[in-house]
């Protein structure tokens, strides 16, 4: 349980700390058919990784599994005002600006809501991956 508490607790702290910055994008990136075929899951997260490290250096994500035939996809909160779709060659990619929320009580609702997301029980326990 306290595992779970300290997770929480930093997905929180780094969210707040890319919505404070600025202009945010809440990324959705799926997979082809052909690409989770032939790839390991290992191998998807890194080409996730890889790609958020391309148009950022600030961002959270997570894996998640959809609800009704567990297709698996991820979710990032980028600190970035665009992106070129074009550059995520893996699958389908959709994007929702985040408004930049400058009173506080909303933002701490945002904040609770994206972090809430992040660890939901469809994620399965996978940890998030930060930016450094």
């Amino acid at each position: 349980y306290q595992n779970y508490r300290n997770r929480v607790k930093r997905a929180r702290k780094k969210i707040e700390s890319i919505l404070s910055l600025g202009p945010c994008i809440f990324l959705t990136l799926t997979f082809t058919d052909k690409v989770l075929e032939s790839t390991t899951k290992d191998t998807r997260k890194r080409y996730v990784k890889r790609f958020l490290h391309s148009i950022s250096s600030n961002y959270v994500a997570n894996i998640d599994f959809g609800k009704q035939n567990g297709r698996e996809h991820y979710h990032a909160i980028v600190q970035i005002d665009r992106v070129d779709f074009t550059t995520w060659h893996y699958g389908a990619i959709n994007g929702k600006k985040i408004a930049f929320v400058e009173n506080p009580i909303a933002l701490a609702k945002y904040i609770v809501k994206l972090s809430n997301h992040a660890l939901k029980l469809t994620t399965k326990g996978f940890k998030l991956i930060y930016s450094r």
